[in-house]
């Protein structure tokens, strides 16, 4: 019995993130409609770094982008400049990063909603119902599917809260959460002020 019910959570968590994947990637390139003018941006600078190791201005390897005098910040353009180097310049090679990461988010909802619930006896009744939640979230579902910096940021900074409390019992985990963490710097400018809060706060804590 113990291990039928294992096997149906199993296959529905798998199932879950099996839903976010196709919402998230089905007719990519074509819904939203049309690019926006920062994902034209992040394209067009992922693919000159792809060809060039330059941006749109011809400074190399840029640690901020200068695009339309807002000054991009460098991560989401040099992980797409992966995409757009193997698939092309293609409304779904840019977007295709936060795509992954909206499916990726939503298993980390998974496990870090399991660890947070690890003592109740609705745990894994509680991370099914997140996972599902955050997978049809029509919220979420906007940020996956177009070039939204702020998307990947949110995933890293959850991989990293997860790496925080698993590292109550784990060193290596806790020394790797913080680098983790501070990579969402490099994508999404709130990320300066909540991710301090966020280690400050845990610290006092624990």
């Amino acid at each position: 019995m113990y291990l039928e019910i294992k096997k149906k959570l199993k296959l529905g968590i798998f199932l879950i993130v099996i839903l976010a994947a196709i919402l998230r990637l089905y007719n990519l390139g074509s819904h939203p409609v049309s690019i926006y003018w920062d994902e034209a941006a992040i394209g067009y600078n992922a693919y000159s770094i792809a060809q060039t190791g330059a941006d749109e201005y011809g400074k190399k390897w840029p640690l901020s982008f200068e695009s339309f005098n807002d000054y991009k910040l460098p991560g989401y353009i040099y992980l797409d400049a992966i995409f757009v180097k193997f698939l092309g310049p293609s409304e779904f090679s840019v977007r295709l990063p936060s795509a992954l990461a909206g499916v990726l988010v939503v298993i980390l909802i998974y496990v870090l909603t399991k660890k947070l619930f690890e003592d109740s006896k609705y745990q894994l009744s509680i991370a099914h119902i997140s996972a599902l939640m955050l997978a049809i979230s029509p919220w979420h579902l906007q940020l996956s599917r177009a070039a939204f910096e702020t998307n990947i940021a949110l995933t890293i900074v959850l991989l990293g809260i997860y790496l925080l409390i698993f590292g109550t019992r784990s060193r290596l985990a806790a020394f790797i959460s913080i680098p983790i963490m501070s990579l969402s710097f490099y994508f999404y400018y709130s990320s300066y002020t909540f991710v301090p809060l966020i280690l400050i706060a845990f610290f006092l804590i624990y």
